[in-house]
């Protein structure tokens, strides 16, 4: 569900029952295994409703930003080839990280048609050792960095050079709780924004 609306003067009389009844025959009748939605955390009465339906809060999205002139240099990638990649490439590799959570305003389907998005990754000869996908709104849908090439500036550097390409001065990014991505974004000095949204989730069929 990514967007549910009442006007104030249908409010309280069963519309958003009726259309979230709805939604859940259209997932039930496509064979769906699992519903999800976002809300921000402190609209309690949004929150209350969907725990009616027995949405439970799993994941909270937070949102971080900071401006480009802060991430420095590229220096960090002189030891490696820079290339702009495909988005297939770009979309196999997502398949590949399993344990990977990523909210679906960022992952792989939410771009694969934009032709605007910038898709760049650094090898160490065939090696891939970091990989960034941003929008042109400098929007950071993808970023990763092998665990034997961190802490090398090779992140800062795939940022630097994204926004480059992009022409923008700010960058953003929203994404679940992840500890190590999270005190990545603090070291490079991201500022965390004030909102935050959970990620309900309601399975419909046992596993």
């Amino acid at each position: 569900c990514g967007t549910m609306c009442v006007a104030p003067a249908y409010r309280g009389q069963g519309v958003s029952n009726k259309l979230f009844e709805l939604h859940m025959d259209l997932a039930s009748n496509n064979q769906c295994k699992q519903l999800f939605l976002e809300v921000i955390k402190s609209n309690d009465r949004a929150v209350k409703f969907y725990e009616k339906y027995d949405y439970r809060p799993v994941y909270t999205l937070k949102y971080y930003s900071i401006m480009k002139s802060s991430l420095l240099s590229d220096a960090g990638t002189l030891n490696y080839t820079l290339k702009e990649i495909p988005f297939d490439t770009v979309d196999s590799f997502r398949r590949s990280l399993y344990d990977c959570h990523i909210n679906w305003q960022s992952d792989t389907p939410s771009y694969a048609g934009s032709a605007n998005e910038v898709f760049l990754c650094a090898y160490d000869g065939n090696k891939k050792a970091a990989l960034i996908a941003m929008s042109p709104q400098g929007k950071i849908n993808l970023i990763w960095v092998g665990h034997e090439y961190r802490n090398q500036g090779l992140g800062r550097s795939m940022l630097q050079k994204a926004a480059q390409m992009q022409n923008i001065e700010k960058v953003g990014i929203c994404l679940p709780s992840n500890a190590s991505i999270e005190g990545f974004l603090r070291k490079l000095g991201f500022e965390k924004q004030s909102i935050e949204q959970y990620e309900m989730y309601l399975p419909l069929q046992k596993c």
